[in-house]
């Protein structure tokens, strides 16, 4: 994620 809240959504790899 782009937002610092998204950091999470980073593992998942949901983000991109």
């Amino acid at each position: 994620a782009a937002k610092e809240e998204d950091v999470a959504v980073e593992e998942a790899g949901s983000d991109k």
